[in-house]
Parts: C-alpha cells; sequence; structure tokens
C-alpha cells in the first residue's frame, strides 16, 4: 500500500493504514522467542540460541533504519521494498521451519519405537494429579523413563516434541 499509493493528502487514511499494517510486524517477536525455547532443550543449547536471536534481532535495529534516509523522502521506496522482501524471506523461513521441525518430530518417533516406546508421546503434565498411591505405584518406571530432568538436548532427547 504504501509503495502503490499516492502520498497526498486526498490519501492519508488508506497511507496510515498501510503503516499500521506494517507496525504489527514487530508482535511476533514474542512469539519467535517463544518458539526458540519450546523447541530448544539443554541449557548450553537453549542460552546460545537465545543470544543468537539476540544479536540478530539488535543487528537488525541497527542496519535497518540506515535503509530510510532523508534524501528519499516521502516515499523511502528503498526500505520499504527491503522490508517487503524481509516479510516475503521471513514467511519462507517461517514454512521452512515448520516442516523441519515436523520432519524432526518423525525422526523422534522412529528413535522411540527403536527403543520400545510408544511413537506418539501424550502430554499429561497439565492434567490432575492422581492420587498418592497409583502416582508411587508408577513413579520407579515413570522415574526410569523420564528424560526431562536430563540435561539432554533436543536432538539427544528421543522423548522431546517440537511445537510447530
Amino acid at each position: 500500500m504504501l509503495l502503490q499509493i499516492a502520498h497526498d493528502n486526498a490519501h492519508k487514511g488508506p497511507l496510515l493504514a498501510g503503516y499500521y499494517i506494517i507496525s504489527v510486524y514487530p508482535a511476533i517477536t514474542p512469539m519467535i522467542y517463544s518458539w526458540s525455547a519450546g523447541n530448544t532443550a539443554g541449557e548450553t543449547k537453549k542460552k546460545v540460541t537465545t543470544a543468537i536471536l539476540y544479536v540478530g534481532q539488535c543487528a537488525g535495529n541497527v542496519l535497518g533504519p540506515n535503509l530510510y534516509t532523508t534524501a528519499e523522502a516521502p516515499l523511502y521506496r528503498r526500505g520499504l521494498l527491503s522490508n517487503l522482501a524481509l516479510f516475503c524471506v521471513l514467511i519462507g523461513l517461517t514454512g521452512a521451519n515448520a516442516a523441519y521441525l515436523f520432519y524432526l518430530n518423525k525422526q523422534h518417533e522412529k528413535r522411540r519405537v527403536a527403543v520400545g516406546k510408544s511413537a506418539k508421546i501424550v502430554d499429561q503434565s497439565m492434567q490432575a494429579v492422581q492420587a498418592v498411591s497409583d502416582a508411587k505405584e508408577d513413579q520407579p518406571q515413570q522415574a526410569a523413563d523420564d528424560n526431562a530432568w536430563k540435561d539432554l538436548t533436543d536432538w539427544q532427547n528421543e522423548d522431546f516434541v517440537y511445537v510447530f
């Protein structure tokens, strides 16, 4: 919209709407951080991936404003085209990442079956707590099979399920 609509007083409303649409983009930042945290296991790996995301975001925040120069005012064509291109790249990377996480989940299912576990994992962590006697009976086997408290990365832990 900002690239195609004439920048004059008659089109202030549509231009403002286009600006508001672009302004929604930063709202995905918390989603990206939570997606990274939810799909990474192992303390060191989680810290490194979060640091890489943070450094990348900071680099973008430093470089991004340089795409908008006063010489190009009021159209800012180079900046808007760069934003549009990066939005398209982001959509492509999001789709590729979701496909990759789906593939990794299938690989983990195969690994679970190979070690005699069920292919699908049902997360019951949010279910109501069972009676104490029931929990004591299941505890030794559950503790033996539970990888949750081991400091394994998501690639090492066959019980890890990626979220996409």
